[in-house]
């Protein structure tokens, strides 16, 4: 039978086999010992008894034979009544004697209590560790299970162009859902950075919800902006938080750097700029 099985076995009748082990040795050990002594010890003050008894007998019939009447009960009374109090004596000491006895199989008895007490303990322990075991696997088959199922969500920036009416800069992004189910997209915020850092909170965004099918690509142009002055700030970086579809709720990050296009076509055209990905995994929170 393997550990599991053994597991399995005691957890279902633990009990039982704990009280069949106690009843078991607590009558081999200490009762059925216990009542052959006690036995012994009423058998011997009854000979005792019977031996004061035989000689008051023998001292009456030797000192009282030769009278008769009230003088034979007068000698015969004393005689009697010393054999009764040594039987008394007797039948007291053997009572005094049993009760010691059974004093020391109690203690005997509650010595196997505690030691049957570890027992119980470690039974119950070993149930509530396979217990937590059950839980744990229950556990990582449902997040196995969402993890397969639930949506992927990620944004792709391939370039972007200068604004002709502001100090902005549009990018071309994309949201990408690479999962197996739909996402309902709840905010993408996102702000210049000076270095490719996280904030602690991000300015731009927008808060516009929307859906994203399973294995879907949705352009988001104009929802990712940022500045013309990429000297300054040549990082554009941020998250979008998403819903999946067993409702909760998980961030992907992004960060790109960003600089000016060698290419400038004119006065009269946007200037266009380029990305490349440069989110550093020790410098960025893990996606969820």
């Amino acid at each position: 039978m393997s550990d599991r099985d053994w597991r399995q076995f005691l957890k279902a009748r633990g009990g039982l086999i704990a009280v069949a082990v106690a009843a078991t040795l607590f009558l081999i050990v200490f009762a059925w010992p216990a009542v052959l002594e006690q036995r012994e010890i009423q058998d011997e003050a009854a000979r005792h008894a019977e031996y004061y008894s035989a000689n008051a007998q023998n001292d009456v019939t030797v000192k009282c034979s030769s009278l008769s009447g009230q003088a034979r009960a007068d000698c015969a009374k004393p005689i009697e009544d010393a054999a009764r109090e040594h039987q008394r004596s007797e039948h007291d000491l053997a009572a005094q004697q049993i009760t010691a006895l059974w004093t020391a199989v109690m203690g005997g008895v509650a010595v196997l209590g505690v030691a049957l007490s570890g027992v119980g303990v470690y039974l119950i322990w070993e149930t509530f560790r396979e217990t937590q075991r059950t839980a744990k696997i229950a556990s990582d088959n449902l997040y196995a299970y969402r993890s397969a199922e639930r949506g992927y969500c990620e944004i792709e920036i391939s370039h972007g162009m200068a604004s002709p009416t502001s100090d902005t800069v549009l990018y071309y992004a994309q949201i990408k859902n690479s999962g197996r189910s739909a996402v309902k997209v709840l905010t993408i915020r996102y702000e210049p950075l000076i270095d490719p850092l996280p904030l602690e909170s991000f300015k731009g965004g927008t808060h516009e919800e929307f859906h994203v099918a399973a294995d879907v690509t949705t352009n988001l142009q104009p929802l990712v902006r940022g500045l013309k002055n990429v000297k300054r700030f040549p990082h554009i970086g941020g998250y979008v938080e998403y819903r999946c579809k067993f409702g909760d709720l998980h961030k992907s990050y992004f960060c790109y750097a960003v600089e000016q296009s060698d290419f400038n076509p004119g006065p009269d055209t946007n200037i266009g700029f380029r990305v490349k990905e440069c989110k550093r995994e020790r410098d960025w929170p893990a996606d969820t």
